[in-house]
């Protein structure tokens, strides 16, 4: 902690575009803090195709805890090649997808935020001089949009989860009243904790989200391989997957992997309430 107010020292008092002068010579480290309930990642080191992925993955980490945004400040780093701030959008397209919600890049300096227009970025990601007006931001867009849900339960493996889960879901949104969507999502649940169970060795981490008209269900693992559909085929084939279930009973779903695991999530929207009752 001692680490951390020292750093936050050291940055506000370097001058506004001294931000190349502070970068190490190799390698990407990184703090994230919370400010005013928004994770504010603070990024550091060299950006190129060596540490492309570790910056992605951190963005996506600091993402999953959040219902409103994630910022970025980016002022400690230093990118060789103007091409590699496509991470930017990248990871702002995999968030937008879960947990749906947006990207703020911070920059003081004037030069590193029309690098940032010159490339690209600024199209999909919005890039703020200081923290506080990304900050003012989120606020403005918490004033226009509605309020997001989110519940988000854990149990030990060893535990009967999948029923846990499945009573966690109905449950919850029963209480939130989103009563039509208990079924469907109950169903989803269940697949997605029954495939934590299979292929990795993880605990429960079960997240519920509600938002307008669509609820999301997602589960969170240690294993970083993305989930897949995986069909058999022939006259002797198992079952089907039960991911093409989820793909079935649902709007979309998808993967937001990290080197510390993955986020499988799927949303289900109003058009999907009645399918197990009308027998899909």
């Amino acid at each position: 902690m001692q680490k951390s107010r020292s750093e936050a020292s050291a940055r506000r008092l370097r001058p506004r575009n001294s931000w190349a002068r502070s970068v190490p010579d190799a390698g990407i480290t990184s703090t994230t803090r919370r400010v005013n309930g928004v994770p504010v990642l603070t990024v550091r080191g060299v950006l190129d195709a060596s540490t492309y992925l570790q910056v992605r993955s951190l963005v996506v980490k600091a993402s999953t805890d959040s219902v409103t945004a994630v910022v970025v400040d980016i002022d400690g780093v230093a990118a060789p090649s103007g091409s590699a701030w496509a991470v930017l959008t990248s990871s702002s397209w995999l968030i937008r997808q879960w947990p749906g919600i947006p990207l703020l890049i911070v920059s003081s300096s004037a030069d590193r935020r029309a690098e940032l227009v010159r490339n690209g970025v600024t199209r999909y990601v919005t890039v703020h001089p200081t923290l506080g007006c990304a900050l003012a931001s989120v606020v403005d867009e918490r004033e226009r949009t509605s309020t997001r849900l989110r519940a988000r339960f854990a149990a030990p493996r060893a535990t009967p989860i999948v029923a846990v889960a499945r009573r966690e879901v109905m449950h919850t949104l029963n209480e939130w009243g989103r009563e039509d969507y208990v079924t469907c999502a109950a169903c989803v649940a269940t697949v997605l904790v029954h495939n934590v169970l299979r292929h990795t060795d993880s605990d429960l981490d079960l997240r519920v989200e509600a938002h307008n008209d669509v609820v999301t269900v997602a589960v969170h693992d240690g294993n970083p391989a993305p989930a897949t559909i995986h069909e058999a085929v022939g006259p002797a084939a198992p079952r089907v997957s039960g991911l093409a279930v989820v793909s079935a009973l649902t709007r979309s779903w998808g993967n937001v992997c990290s080197d510390v695991g993955k986020t499988v999530w799927a949303v289900i929207g109003p058009e999907n309430c009645g399918a197990l009752d009308d027998g899909a």
